[in-house]
């Protein structure tokens, strides 16, 4: 399970809060927020909730804008055939609709193209740049890749056929010998924005040629600058919030198409939309089959056409649904537990879906992940990673940058080509490099958390104040609130796979709902009724005309020592494999006898022994004999969930302390008999009705009185005993205080047994 980590933000000065507040009107929460966030005063809030366009940057401050658009303007007026090359992401697809549809206004001929990731995969390819030289191509501009493309753009210009690269993604070392290369953080430029989606660069591009704002491509802009994560402040963030506005009223029948095949509220586009509805849906057409597809989805007029392509496009995302759940399987099954980075490679991996895959094991396991499909043919695999934390998995990547064909993205994310034999040294070399340069805590994934709060702080008027900082995004995240020591209730799995968790959080004076996507399977480490503490965002959810505060949880924790009762009459029936828990055991026997038949299983421990353990699940297997030991483990340790089995051998609770007369009873048949047999106490149980554990303690207790002793097997009787309160001796006492152990860890309620351990835990 993929631990998540919380960190608490700088809070904000209490008088900065208290002059916004006065300033503007805003709640008090509301103000803490954005003066976290650097809006200090009414004129940013301003800037922030309601953005003006004349806000964003001259596009010719783009360094060479002007003679990319004088090269353009050349080739239009001299009816030289354009291409324009795009990806086949959400962000190349947009990029490459908005391009081709600001040259067809200003009459080029124009044409595009988009790699096949499968058969050229990403960026600038000789083949294809020949290809589309051959067609009559004059003029190439790329849109969204380029920047790696130094072969492709070489071959271009020697045969008299300009480039000009538009791209975002991070610079190498040196730049394509291109006509232009238009890119925010252009080494020789001064760009005031350096985080634009490559949409957003294309956007750039269209406003200079254009000559006035293009205001009906914020359609497309919104869509690509959300899809390819890119940091949503400054420039990003005003072309989103008027690009969801374009959105809601776009006049393109391929979205309109595309909200129906999504089932997508038009009146209602938010980031959520584009990032899980429209997005993916692009995305499908390069994953599975090809991009074109999908570009040709955004620029129709046709109705038809456009029902067409989204059913097209609905089809084939139901299919890389159903693939991505096939690869994962394969590749969650060669998991190494205790490799720092996931290198997994699979012989006919669907291509298309190896990002998601990456993605997804990143989230399962907590690290970053790289996932190759191997080509026997060719001998070569081709993969995509994923990181998180603070690991820069480009940086990674460029360290090794010999062993690969090809590479290339960014800090996050990235795709890249190697031979087969390079994938055991990549393997070796990236854990080496995460060991060598990254401290464990920085590979977590972190919920960065803005405030504590309680419940009863919002209502829906401080939801909707909140709410007019969207969109949110990288560098822009929503509101993460932590809740502490909040009661819950009505614990469940919800959703037809019962993935999904939804509780109310009790409060003393309100409640809300809380729903946590993804997180169904924490039930099994909540006991009933937790105390828990919650980070997540607060919004407000509609449903038959109710308007309702809802928390949407990133993760919950137990707010103190989970303890989750399992206890039965039955042997314990653990799951012994299982390396995220600690299994306690205080019977000899029966720990040798797991151990035997689980030789690998290093989380086994003895109570007595003095062992520093790891894990964060503990599970008590069985009955301990004594109450110290149980404190001495919990004292020293830290855990998060403790599994109380607690299973009896003997159960002496139920069958209780010895009486008087049994004592008697036993005392006169030895004392009225010789050469008693000690192996034959089971007959001398049934003739004396006494259970034979009863019989044990009682013949033990004599022993330590002096009463008998037990010589080549037999029970010799002594003489000249001197009297003894037997309730004195050690065996007795053990007994007695086993017994009310049980009486307390075996016959409790699960509430008081939760109380019990956690009070236990904390007493030195």
């Amino acid at each position: 399970m993929n631990r998540k980590e919380w960190k608490i933000k700088k809070q904000a000065g209490e008088e900065d809060v208290r002059r916004l507040v006065e300033e503007s009107g805003i709640s008090e929460i509301f103000a803490a927020l954005c003066v976290q966030r650097g809006i200090t005063s009414l004129v940013d809030l301003k800037r922030m909730t309601e953005p003006d366009l004349s806000l964003l940057h001259d596009p010719f401050l783009l360094f060479e804008m002007e003679k990319a658009v004088e090269r353009i303007t050349a080739a239009i007026m001299d009816e030289e055939k354009i291409t324009v090359y795009g990806d086949y992401d959400a962000d190349g697809i947009t990029s490459t609709a908005l391009l081709v549809e600001t040259l067809e206004m200003l009459g080029a001929s124009v044409d595009y193209y988009i790699p096949n990731r499968f058969t050229e995969g990403y960026g600038p390819n000789p083949q294809a740049f020949q290809t589309m030289i051959d067609q009559g191509s004059r003029l190439i501009i790329t849109c969204d890749n380029g920047v790696q493309g130094h072969e492709s753009i070489e071959l271009a210009q020697k045969q008299s056929v300009d480039v000009i690269v538009t791209d975002h993604h991070e610079l190498p070392e040196v730049l394509p010998e291109a006509f232009v290369v238009i890119h925010p953080d252009h080494p020789k430029g001064s760009y005031p924005f350096k985080y634009l989606a490559g949409v957003g660069v294309a956007f750039k591009l269209a406003h200079a040629l254009l000559e006035e704002f293009p205001y009906e491509s914020l359609d497309l802009v919104a869509i690509g600058t959300v899809a390819d994560l890119v940091s949503l402040t400054g420039e990003n963030h005003i072309m989103v919030k008027y690009g969801m506005r374009a959105l809601s009223e776009t006049s393109r029948p391929g979205l309109h198409a595309l909200y129906e095949q999504s089932q997508t509220d038009h009146q209602r586009i938010d980031e959520a939309s584009i990032g899980f509805r429209i997005a993916p849906r692009l995305n499908a057409a390069g994953r599975m089959a090809d991009a074109e597809s999908a570009v040709e989805l955004l620029i129709t007029h046709s109705p038809e056409e456009a029902q067409a392509g989204a059913e097209e496009l609905e089809r084939l995302n139901d299919e890389r649904k159903t693939v991505t759940d096939q690869v994962f399987q394969e590749v969650e099954s060669k998991i190494k537990p205790k490799a720092s980075v996931n290198v997994i490679a699979g012989e006919n991996l669907h291509e298309g879906v190896l990002g998601i895959v990456a993605s997804r094991l990143v989230e399962a396991t907590g690290k970053p992940s790289l996932v190759f499909n191997i080509d026997e043919e060719s001998q070569s695999a081709k993969g995509s990673g994923r990181s998180l934390g603070s690991f820069n998995l480009f940086r990674a990547l460029d360290r090794f940058g010999d062993l690969f064909t090809t590479y290339g993205g960014h800090a996050m994310a990235a795709g890249m080509s190697l031979p087969i034999e390079n994938l055991t040294l990549l393997e070796e070399s990236l854990d080496q490099y995460l060991l060598d340069h990254y401290d464990p805590q920085d590979i977590n994934e972190v919920l960065e958390i803005d405030l504590k709060v309680d419940p009863q702080d919002f209502s829906l008027e401080t939801v909707k104040e909140i709410n007019s900082l969207e969109p949110y995004g990288s560098d822009h995240s929503a509101p993460l609130f932590l809740f502490e020591n909040i009661q819950a209730s009505h614990v469940k799995k919800i959703g037809s796979d019962q993935t999904h968790l939804k509780l109310q959080m009790i409060s003393e004076e309100e409640s809300l709902d809380c729903i946590a996507f993804g997180l169904g399977h924490l039930t099994d480490y909540l006991g009933d009724d937790p105390c828990i503490d919650v980070v997540g965002e607060v919004t407000i959810n509609e449903w038959n005309g109710r308007r309702n505060l809802q928390v949407q949880a990133k993760d919950l924790r137990p707010a103190d020592i989970q303890v989750i009762d399992k206890r039965s009459r039955y042997a314990p029936q653990c799951a012994w494999e299982d390396t995220g828990f600690a299994y306690i055991f205080s019977n000899p026997s029966f720990y040798e006898h797991i151990s035997s038949k689980y030789p690998q299983a290093e989380h086994f421990y003895k109570i007595e022994e003095d062992s520093a353990i790891a894990e964060e699940r503990l599970v008590f297997v069985d009955m301990p004999k004594n109450k110290k030991s149980i404190q001495d483990l919990l004292v020293h340790h830290t855990f998060s969930h403790i599994y109380a089995v607690f299973h009896s051998f003997e159960d002496v609770y139920m069958q209780g302390m010895a009486k008087r007369e049994d004592f008697a009873k036993v005392y006169k048949y030895i004392f009225s008999h010789e050469d008693i047999d000690y192996k034959k106490r089971d007959d001398l149980a049934k003739y004396l009705k006494i259970p034979i554990n009863l019989l044990n303690h009682i013949i033990f207790v004599f022993i330590e009185a002096g009463y008998v002793t037990i010589s080549n097997g037999v029970i010799v009787k002594q003489e000249n005993i001197e009297q003894t309160d037997l309730t004195e001796t050690q065996a007795y006492i053990q007994r007695h205080e086993q017994l009310q152990l049980e009486e307390l860890l075996l016959y409790s309620s699960a509430k008081e047994l939760s109380e019990l351990l956690i009070q236990w835990s904390k007493e030195e």
